[in-house]
């Protein structure tokens, strides 16, 4: 009987021999170097990984627990919230924070051969477990500080702080975003805080108004910081490049965004940087995915095309092309990013076909 892990082997030795022809051909490997590699690949024998689903039970009777114990709190807390003390909201908030921090740290000590950061073969349901665990953990956390603190800047921090750690400590898509989150909303929360406070509301140097807010300021800060992720997830340091990319594409959009549609007439210069950054966003992206055939990049990149070319032209002609005019520039807009997506996403096909003529000429050396 013909199974599917019978086909999928097959194609991964057509696959091999394919390889190994070209070496041949490139004079890099002999022919019985080739036959030697052919051998020790039929050899090998091996067998469909599949989960039992006994293994997932207790990952599943985790999730299902931790939802009973919030579940509880929240039914206890909420009716009498406003009758607790101040203590006894930082209580219940803290020692929850402590309760699911501690058990996602149980459950990476507790691992058979000891914790790996990264991921590892037969640790996925673990590591799921411990991310989502400490989540929960530093949203409580953050609670505790919200109560204790007036607004402003120090919950975000708290925030930004744990999540950076949880992400030090387990490297998974769902703490990879909340660092990436609680860092742009920290930084956020800081300029909104200073801006006004430290430099006052208008900020005037040299009798000029340059900011009347801090929204120009978080939108910089936006794009710094997705380009500093960005950079970080092409250099290999966080685990999950291609989640790295396109949560960096998205917080760099907003940014330029941010940007692009401040209104104070005296910051026109802000709306001019916010549509050149798009534009470079746009193109970055269609390069990205060029390089390195992300789908999620060539959408960032289609998204911010689609969204700059009429954003500018009706900005900067004062509304003059009237509402007929922008839809059909928007939709031309759209038309032409969604076909500039297709051509590329058609064209990194094609060059990642194999090339039949190679294997031709091979066959008759």
């Amino acid at each position: 009987m013909v199974t599917n892990h019978t086909v999928h082997r097959d194609v991964e030795a057509d696959r091999l021999d394919t390889a190994l022809q070209h070496l041949v051909a490139d004079a890099r490997l002999t022919n019985a170097e080739a036959d030697t590699v052919r051998a020790e690949f039929a050899a090998v024998k091996t067998t469909p990984e599949r989960q039992p689903w006994t293994a997932v039970l207790p990952e599943v009777g985790a999730y299902v627990g931790a939802a009973f114990v919030m579940a509880a709190a929240l039914v206890l807390a909420i009716p009498r919230w406003d009758d607790l003390s101040h203590s006894g909201q930082v209580a219940i908030l803290g020692i929850s924070a402590l309760v699911f921090i501690g058990a996602a740290l149980a459950v990476a000590l507790s691992t058979p051969g000891g914790w790996s950061v990264h991921a590892r073969a037969g640790l996925g349901a673990r590591r799921r477990l411990v991310s989502v665990l400490l989540v929960i953990g530093i949203a409580a956390a953050v609670g505790a500080v919200v109560v204790i603190t007036d607004p402003g800047p120090a919950a975000p921090t708290t925030a930004a702080i744990l999540a950076v750690a949880g992400f030090a400590f387990c490297r998974t898509p769902l703490l990879h975003l909340a660092a990436l989150g609680s860092l742009a909303v920290t930084s956020s929360a800081w300029l909104d805080w200073a801006i006004p406070t430290v430099l006052g509301d208008p900020w005037i140097p040299g009798g000029r108004e340059v900011i009347s807010g801090p929204e120009v300021a978080i939108g910089l800060s936006f794009v710094v910081i997705a380009a500093v992720w960005a950079l970080l997830a092409i250099k290999g340091v966080l685990d999950e490049r291609h989640l790295g990319l396109v949560s960096a594409g998205a917080l760099f959009f907003i940014g330029a965004e941010i940007l692009a549609t401040d209104t104070a007439t005296d910051r026109a210069w802000a709306n001019g940087a916010g549509y050149i950054l798009l534009g470079l966003l746009a193109v970055a992206g269609l390069v990205g995915y060029v390089r390195t055939r992300y789908v999620g990049v060539l959408a960032v990149g289609v998204i911010a095309l689609a969204t700059v070319v009429p954003q500018a032209v009706i900005d900067y002609t004062n509304g003059a092309l009237g509402a007929a005019g922008a839809l059909l520039l928007i939709g031309l807009s759209i038309v032409g990013a969604s076909l500039v997506g297709v051509r590329l996403r058609s064209r990194s096909r094609h060059e990642d076909r194999p090339d039949p003529g190679v294997e031709v000429h091979v066959e008759h050396r």
